[in-house]
């Protein structure tokens, strides 16, 4: 057998050309891998962009349920339909988690995606413009989604409605009197409980008529404007933390008199004692300095002269400012507005011919524990015997619509609340219809339940007095809800005194809203008002206080044009644009 043997040349060449081999199958399996993983990246990023894109979808349509879902809550609000903007920054924990708007810790598009509103819509704007940030985190490579689409309301309820109670905190329609010493100041309830030692200044005092009069004479001090469709007469010493704007003459007459604001009317300012305006004094007429202290810090301007009734004190020496006499600073005054924006005689009229289920008189043995609900009436019967609570079957609840939404009322001829006697209201609104007066004192008891309301209709007159403990210190929920407020269709033609249509005269403190455009309201117990006060007129010369809720601003009811050409207020997307920009590393 022959034996070939290899030179040592030969055997070099050999090895050469083996590593060569080997090297040529690395690379391409290097390259093979190169590819695979590059594929994997591509295919990585395809995903991140499709996930992020769904993520995208799944928040812009949680967006359009949202929207869907509370435009069904407006139309279906009882006299109250907040603003889809109201709305949207009053949700609560849930649906911030459920609609934020930044990332949350956990994907809303599991297990990669998340998504988010990235800045709060222009709600002014028709369409509503939204733009939905989705993204995808996978593979260490981010994935971001701008998903921009538009939305039309086409009944838009945050622009057909009106807010009754955001003009003022006290509404005198022919006149405002504070005799007292109570104070008249602001809160937001939504904020806090009332804090006397910070009080707020919106607690702005109206009125509406031409004619119509503000008189401060006693020590109430006023925090926020007072606004008069006629003059203005202070000859008390309460201190205004707010401008007095006016129509006609605006007379300071008391020595301690101090306006922490401005004065403007389109009549004349007259200055009767030694009060302090701290601040300008603008009037169509003229300025009247006719007490050596009179002070006014600012500039003063009228129309007409300026005067010093001292010749020894020129009118500059009255003013800190520049004093400019002959130059009509064109002041309008104070616009005229309707005493009765929500009509009580045709909301009460809507009840003329509902059924009556009598006079209602709680206190009496058998009768002094009651409870109102939807659902009906029950009292608690004492008898040794009997000691349980039972159904009053002659009370019947029947329903009807109001602020353009059905609910449950219960109609009688006369209320009367006394002899330690308690009513307690639960499981829902209700509206008691008082066809009649209606009173309430001695030792008496109010407790409305929490997510319930009474609303009171009453065509008498209404009194409370003595010592009542109403328990409903909440006077508007989230939902802008009122747990108790009167609303009154009397009619006072005679002098103010025993015929007042609404008199609060006891020292109970409860929250309200009193409505009565036609009445004179006195407000002369030691109790506290948290709310609001409309009436005719208006007198306080007691000393509890009035503290107007800001949060009844939110209070709104539909206009006559607010359902348009439709009864259902309808959401269409009318665009819907996707922008991808560039995956990036998650570093």
């Amino acid at each position: 057998m022959k034996t070939i043997t290899l030179r040592n040349t030969q055997r070099g060449v050999a090895l050469v050309i083996g590593l060569m081999l080997v090297a040529v199958a690395s690379l391409g399996a290097l390259s093979m891998m190169r590819g695979t993983i590059l594929q994997e990246r591509l295919t990585s990023n395809q995903q991140n962009k499709i996930i992020a894109n769904m993520a995208a979808e799944a928040g812009a349509g949680r967006f359009l349920e949202w929207i869907g879902k509370k435009i069904e809550d407006l139309e279906g609000s009882n006299s109250i339909s907040i603003t889809l903007k109201e709305a949207w920054e009053n949700r609560d924990e849930i649906e911030r988690l459920r609609l934020p708007q930044a990332r949350n810790a956990n994907p809303d598009f599991p297990p990669f995606g998340y998504f988010w509103i990235s800045e709060e819509p222009d709600w002014t704007k028709k369409p509503l413009e939204v733009t939905v940030i989705g993204e995808s985190w996978m593979n260490e490579l981010l994935a971001e989604t701008q998903l921009l689409f538009s939305v039309l309301v086409t009944a838009d309820l945050s622009n057909e409605v009106f807010h009754p109670y955001a003009d003022a905190g006290v509404v005198g329609c022919e006149g405002v009197a504070t005799r007292g010493s109570g104070q008249i100041d602001s809160y937001n309830s939504g904020a806090g409980s009332y804090n006397a030692a910070n009080p707020g200044r919106d607690a702005h005092v109206l009125t509406t008529s031409p004619s119509a009069m503000v008189e401060l004479t006693g020590n109430a001090p006023i925090y926020g404007s007072v606004n008069s469709t006629g003059s203005v007469s202070a000859t008390g010493s309460s201190p205004v933390y707010g401008d007095i704007n006016a129509t006609g003459l605006v007379s300071l007459k008391g020595g301690g008199v101090k306006v922490y604001g401005n004065v403007k009317t389109a009549g004349d300012v007259s200055f009767e004692s030694s009060a302090e305006v701290h601040g300008n004094v603008s009037a169509n007429g003229n300025i009247a300095f006719n007490n050596w202290s009179a002070r006014v810090t600012g500039n003063a301007k009228a129309g007409g002269e300026i005067t010093s009734r001292n010749n020894n004190k020129p009118p500059e020496q009255h003013v800190g400012g520049s004093v400019q006499a002959g130059s009509n600073p064109g002041n309008s005054g104070v616009a005229q507005t309707p005493c009765d924006p929500l009509d009580v005689d045709g909301i009460v009229s809507e009840f003329d011919d509902q059924f009556s289920t009598g006079s209602m008189n709680i206190g009496p043995w058998t009768y002094r524990y009651l409870k109102l609900s939807p659902d009906g009436v029950d009292y608690y019967d004492p008898t040794w015997n009997v000691q349980s609570w039972k159904t009053d079957n002659a009370r019947t609840m029947q329903d009807i619509e109001l602020f353009g939404r059905e609910t449950r009322f219960l109609k009688v001829s006369h209320f009367a609340l006394g002899q330690n006697g308690s009513l307690e209201v639960t499981g829902g609104d209700v509206v008691l219809m008082v066809d009649g007066d209606m009173s309430i004192g001695g030792n008496t008891e109010i407790t409305i339940a929490p997510g319930s309301s009474l609303t009171v209709l009453l065509t008498g007159k209404f009194d409370l007095q003595g010592s009542v403990k109403v328990n409903n210190q909440n006077p508007i929920d989230a939902n802008g809800k009122l747990p108790f407020s009167l609303f009154s269709s009397y009619e006072q033609t005679s002098n103010k005194g025993n015929n007042d249509g609404v008199r609060l005269r006891g020292n109970t403190d409860f929250t309200a809203v009193i409505y009565a455009p036609k009445s004179h309201v006195s407000v002369t117990g030691s109790g506290s008002l948290f709310g609001q006060v409309r009436g005719k007129s208006v007198e306080a010369t007691g000393a509890g206080g009035i503290h107007y809720d800001v949060r009844l601003g939110t209070f709104s009811v539909p206009t006559s044009e607010s359902v348009g050409n439709s009864d259902v207020a309808t959401v269409q997307v009318t665009s819907w644009n996707v922008v991808f920009p560039l995956p990036k590393s998650a570093d």
